[in-house]
């Protein structure tokens, strides 16, 4: 994602939403997963410290739809891949206090 100074250079935004290494603005914190850690390791730039990973919680355990279909579709997501209840990514009029998937933003 991003515009063309970061076009195929970033993660994709909208499948790696609070990542630094997407080119966009997120509404939570940001995190370095071991995507991250792993790419700039397999670059042969730098030697990373795994232990500082943190835990890519956006889109965690909803499957492949998440990934391939379309963020319009998510809505439909209501179980993860082992059977656990997954929370909203997208926003309701009936869930206004829960818009984020960390319950942490409001619409």
């Amino acid at each position: 994602g991003g515009g063309t100074g970061s076009a195929g250079s970033h993660w994709e935004s909208r499948l790696f939403r609070d990542e630094y290494m997407t080119a966009a603005a997120s509404p939570g914190p940001r995190i370095l997963s071991t995507l991250t850690l792993g790419l700039f390791e397999d670059s042969g730039w730098y030697r990373v410290n795994a232990s500082v990973a943190e835990p890519l919680l956006w889109g965690f355990r909803a499957g492949c739809d998440f990934v391939d279909r379309s963020c319009a579709d998510w809505s439909h997501l209501g179980t993860s891949t082992d059977g656990l209840a997954l929370p909203p990514y997208t926003c309701g009029a009936h869930t206004p206090d829960t818009c984020s998937y960390d319950h942490q933003a409001k619409a």
